[in-house]
C-alpha cells in the first residue's frame, strides 16, 4: 500500500498522463468488497466528524419538559438531541447520516411565518436508549457541547437507577 502511494505521490508531482497509475480496490490490503473495508471506515470517520460539527453548530443536547396538558396532568422531563435548519439539503444529510446510523428520529417541517420566511425543518432524537446511542456516536467529535452531553448522560444514567425508563427502552 505505501509503495502505491508513493507511486500516486511520484504520479502527481511528474504529472505523467502517458503512463497513469490506476488503483483497482482488490490491490488494497484488508479490502472486503462487503464494505468492511479500511476505505469505508475512513470514509464513515469523516462522516461521523461531520455529524458532529453539524450539531455542534446547528444542533442541541438537552434535557426537554413537557407541560401538563389535557391528557396529562404532570409535567415530564426527557432527554433530547435535535438539529435545526432552514436549508432542505443539509437537513437531508444530516438524515441520511443518522439513518446510515441506524439512530431513530423524528423529521418535522413548520410553516414559514410570514413573507419572505422559509420553512424551517427540525430533526429531534428523544428517549434514554435512542439519546445514548447518538451519543455515543458523537462522543469524540463534538467539544463545545460536551457538557451538556454529560449532563444528559448523568440524567439518563440516574433516571435508570431509579427505575425509571432503562436504556433498552425508547
Amino acid at each position: 500500500m505505501l509503495e502505491q502511494l508513493a507511486k500516486i505521490e511520484q504520479f502527481e508531482y511528474n504529472r505523467d498522463m502517458h503512463n497513469p497509475i490506476v488503483l483497482d480496490c482488490y490491490s488494497i490490503p484488508d479490502y472486503r468488497p462487503n464494505g468492511d473495508n479500511v476505505l469505508d471506515r475512513a470514509n464513515q470517520q469523516e462522516r461521523l466528524v461531520r455529524l458532529g460539527a453539524l450539531i455542534e453548530a446547528e444542533g442541541y443536547i438537552t434535557i426537554g419538559i413537557s407541560s401538563a396538558g389535557s391528557t396529562r396532568y404532570y409535567m415530564s422531563m426527557y432527554p433530547t438531541i435535535g438539529f435545526t435548519n432552514t436549508n432542505p439539503e443539509l437537513v437531508s444529510e444530516v438524515a441520511s447520516l443518522l439513518e446510515e446510523n441506524g439512530v431513530q428520529f423524528v423529521l418535522r417541517q413548520s410553516k414559514s411565518r410570514g413573507a419572505g420566511s422559509k420553512p424551517r425543518y427540525d430533526i429531534s432524537i428523544h428517549g434514554h436508549g435512542r439519546v445514548t446511542a447518538m451519543l455515543d456516536l458523537i462522543q469524540g467529535y463534538i467539544v463545545t457541547k460536551i457538557q451538556q452531553a454529560e449532563i444528559v448522560r448523568e440524567y439518563i444514567r440516574t433516571r435508570s437507577l431509579a427505575g425509571r425508563s432503562p436504556l433498552g427502552g425508547r
